[in-house]
């Protein structure tokens, strides 16, 4: 089931599908590069997103390499919400 298509400005096209019990990002630059990247989580796949974005549209120097972006987000992706109450 497709949660998410975005327009990067006209540079690029995402998606966030779910696929089963995983999602999938797949992105595609309008002329013949397309690739698909798989994670567990909807959150891990939506900051991904993010920094693709960033690189698309805004030329943002952060990792592209799927390895580099889970081991510099990895502190940010692993933090805990505590202390909250449900209403």
């Amino acid at each position: 089931m497709e949660l998410i298509r975005i327009d990067l400005r006209g540079k690029a096209q995402a998606t966030i599908t779910q696929v089963e019990r995983w999602y999938e990002l797949t992105c595609f630059d309008y002329v013949i590069n397309e690739w698909t990247e798989k994670y567990q989580d909807l959150s891990v796949a939506l900051a991904r997103l993010a920094v693709l974005s960033d690189c698309v549209v805004l030329g943002g120097v952060f990792a592209t390499d799927e390895d580099d972006f889970t081991y510099v987000a990895n502190e940010f992706l692993n933090a805990e919400v505590t202390d909250y109450e449900s209403i």
